[in-house]
């Protein structure tokens, strides 16, 4: 989707236990992002509101918002894209 997803993948391996839970867990669900709270993405990753923050930063942003807020833009314009060609595979 986006170099958020290459990061995860690249760095899975050598992240602690609970941040590999977290980056597991957004890499099964990578929508989840844009609408699960900090606390949700925490519950759903058996993992801890801190670990979720130092997840973040690690994967470069200043926290959760940061990085939700980027993977939203980059869903919407992924989903812009895609209702262009379904628009012209149409006519």
């Amino acid at each position: 989707m986006n170099d958020l997803f290459v990061r995860i993948r690249f760095l899975l391996p050598s992240l602690p236990r609970a941040e590999k839970a977290i980056a597991s867990a957004l890499l099964e669900n990578p929508e989840a992002i844009t609408h699960l709270t900090l606390a949700e993405i925490a519950r759903e990753s058996g993992s801890s509101e801190a670990s979720i923050i130092r997840f973040c930063k690690r994967m470069g942003y200043d926290g959760y918002s940061s990085m939700k807020e980027d993977s939203s833009e980059l869903w919407q314009k992924e989903w812009k894209f895609i209702q262009k060609i379904l628009k012209y595979q149409t006519i």
